[in-house]
């Protein structure tokens, strides 16, 4: 061979690889199937007692933000739970939250008469609990806002 061609062939497989790509699938990644699934949570919460002047009563709210790394349309109910701190953490109370506008916005509002609260009572706390439709649960305790705002001890 000449000193010409061996330089073409040299040329030729070098210049080939330059404007090439070789991609190899190894199977080791790819996008989550249905099997993967993540945990939704709680990122805040608050919940309270307040007077309505319309309907001239005390008015228990429960607001919860939750995210879930799935999306939103993964979260399926977020319920509010009232347990009495001072009676050994009694559960109380149970609340389901509703959907709101913004998709990550759970929201209720419950009339005190319809409830096993009182407003005036500053021994309660909140747990919010987020599901998502593969059973994966989130919680976060908060302490709700009532008349009696200067908690002892805590």
């Amino acid at each position: 061979m000449r000193p010409t061609h061996k330089l073409r062939t040299l040329l030729l497989a070098v210049l080939s690889t330059l404007g090439s790509c070789i991609w190899e699938d190894d199977g080791y990644w790819s996008w989550p199937t249905w099997d993967d699934n993540w945990a939704p949570y709680v990122v805040t919460a608050d919940a309270g007692c307040f007077w309505d002047p319309m309907t001239e009563e005390d008015v228990w709210y429960f607001e919860a933000e939750v995210d879930d790394y799935d999306g939103w349309r993964d979260i399926v109910a977020v319920e509010a739970h009232v347990y009495d701190e001072w009676h050994g953490d009694d559960w109380v109370d149970g609340f389901s939250l509703e959907e709101t506008a913004y998709a990550w916005t759970w929201y209720a509002e419950f009339p005190e008469r319809h409830t096993n609260l009182d407003c005036h009572y500053d021994r309660y706390t909140v747990v919010f609990y987020v599901w998502d439709y593969f059973d994966e649960m989130g919680a976060l305790e908060v302490y709700p806002h009532t008349y009696s705002d200067a908690p002892l001890g805590r």
